[in-house]
C-alpha cells in the first residue's frame, strides 16, 4: 500500500511539471493533462476502495438485524457527500469554481 501511494504521489508530481511546461507552450492542452492526471488518480483510488466496499456491504448483508437498517441510507447519504466535494474541489483546482 505504501509503495502505492508513492507510486501515485510520483505521477501527480510529474503531472503537475507536464502541466506547467504545456501551459507556457499551449496553454489549451494545459486542461487536458490536468484533467487526464486527474482521472487517473481517481481511477487507482476507487480501485483500491472497492474491497473495502465490498468487505463492508458483505458485513452488512451478513445479518446485522433490522435494527442496524438506517445504516445503508446513511453509507449511501457519505457517499453521495464524499462524491460531491471531491468533484467540487477537483473543479475548484481546475480554475472552474462556478462549476
Amino acid at each position: 500500500m505504501g509503495a502505492l501511494s508513492i507510486k501515485v504521489c510520483f505521477f501527480a508530481v510529474i503531472c503537475t511539471v507536464a502541466s506547467v511546461i504545456i501551459k507556457q507552450c499551449r496553454p489549451e492542452y494545459a486542461f487536458l493533462v490536468r484533467l487526464a492526471s486527474t482521472v487517473g488518480i481517481c481511477a487507482v483510488a476507487v480501485s483500491v476502495a472497492l474491497p473495502i466496499i465490498t468487505y463492508i456491504r458483505s458485513i452488512f448483508d451478513g445479518g446485522l438485524g433490522e435494527e442496524f437498517a438506517y445504516v445503508e441510507n446513511v453509507l449511501k447519504a457519505l457517499g453521495v457527500a464524499v462524491l460531491t466535494q471531491i468533484c467540487a474541489d477537483i473543479c475548484r483546482d481546475l480554475g472552474e469554481g462556478s462549476a
